[in-house]
């Protein structure tokens, strides 16, 4: 009995490990890499930067959304580690933007909450040319 109790007891911390580690968090993942048709779509909820890998001279489209109903947030761009843009939110509030980055060494987003902490989506993706 106390055999199977230990192999249980095993079987339901391998279950808790495999269900619990499935993604790293944003901050620890490798970049994603915009493309026109593969956005990267980052959860901002910390402080933490993500960085993001773009194409040089191609617009960069991006969608701010805070998910937090209740406080405002905002997100800000860097690019080559220094601070591009802040874009601040309401609470439930989204905005789109759309940048042209030349050049470049790294692109960053990071999100900030004055109060509690920030709950904010950021949607990103290039297009490979503008309607004409």
């Amino acid at each position: 009995m106390e055999r199977v109790i230990k192999d249980l007891l095993a079987f339901i911390f391998a279950i808790v490990v495999a269900c619990g580690f499935q993604a790293l968090p944003a901050h620890a993942q490798i970049p994603c890499t915009v493309t026109s048709y593969e956005p990267c779509v980052l959860n901002l909820e910390n402080h933490k930067p993500v960085n993001v890998n773009i194409t040089q001279n191609l617009p960069l489209l991006v969608v701010y959304t805070n998910n937090n109903f209740t406080y405002p947030g905002s997100v800000t761009l860097k690019v080559g580690g220094k601070s591009q843009d802040i874009t601040n939110l309401e609470a439930n509030e989204s905005v789109w933007e759309k940048y042209r980055i030349q050049n470049f060494n790294g692109v960053q987003f990071q999100a900030s909450s004055a109060i509690g902490k920030p709950n904010l989506i950021v949607v990103v993706l290039q297009a490979d040319r503008k309607k004409s």
